[in-house]
């Protein structure tokens, strides 16, 4: 090999080897950029069947009644267990306090003086006692921002695939502040009209675990 086409080769070489880099450099350059994809929120059917098998939880707060004679406020605590809702009623719109339980459609009441109703007598009594017929059935489930199942509803969704309001069984019911509880979010504020009675509910704390 002549002197001069060995070093024409060796300098090919090494501006190869220098070349190399920039090369890459504008290849990554002409591909596309990909952007990390953020999580998209579950689809509303999916999150509302699994809310819906929520059956262990409870919370606190407070409750106020308008469009009533007898209408005013009380504090609510308000345990659930599988079928099995156990509700205190405290400082009951100037009634005093109350007991109320439901297993399934049975639903019992008890009043401060011990004196304890069933069935249709429990449910005027609570329609008394609180100036409106209480959905304490369909209740449980509005109370995780979700419809009853079982029957129809009208559902409209707000942000991130929660519930901004419904209307079932002849209420209609608006979620306007959700509490991030346990990785999710739960309502906050429940405000549910039917005719002139109205209701407001405020949550102050839940805990609750999924099934």
């Amino acid at each position: 090999m002549q002197p001069c086409a060995a070093m024409g080769s060796e300098r090919m070489r090494i501006l190869g080897r220098r070349l190399a880099p920039l090369a890459l450099l504008l290849l990554a350059a002409c591909q596309p950029l990909t952007k990390p994809t953020a999580a998209q929120p579950a689809a509303w059917a999916e999150r509302k069947a699994e809310l819906q098998t929520v059956n262990r939880w409870r919370f606190e707060g407070r409750f106020a009644i308008a469009g009533v004679e007898t209408g005013g406020s009380a504090g609510i605590r308000w345990q659930q267990a599988d079928a099995h809702s156990e509700v205190a009623v405290f400082g009951a719109l100037g009634a005093g306090a109350m007991h109320i339980e439901l297993d399934g459609d049975r639903l019992h009441v008890e009043t401060r003086r011990g004196e304890r109703v069933d069935g249709e007598q429990a449910s005027a009594t609570l329609a008394e006692r609180l100036g409106a017929p209480m959905p304490f059935t369909q209740l449980r489930y509005w109370l995780l921002g979700v419809p009853a199942p079982g029957t129809e509803s009208s559902e409209v969704l707000g942000e991130n695939q929660r519930l901004a309001s419904l209307s079932q069984e002849g209420w209609d019911v608006r979620f306007s502040e959700y509490l991030s509880v346990g990785g999710d979010v739960l309502p906050a504020r429940v405000d549910a009209t039917h005719g002139k009675v109205r209701v407001k509910l405020r949550i102050s704390r839940w805990d609750w675990r999924r099934p």
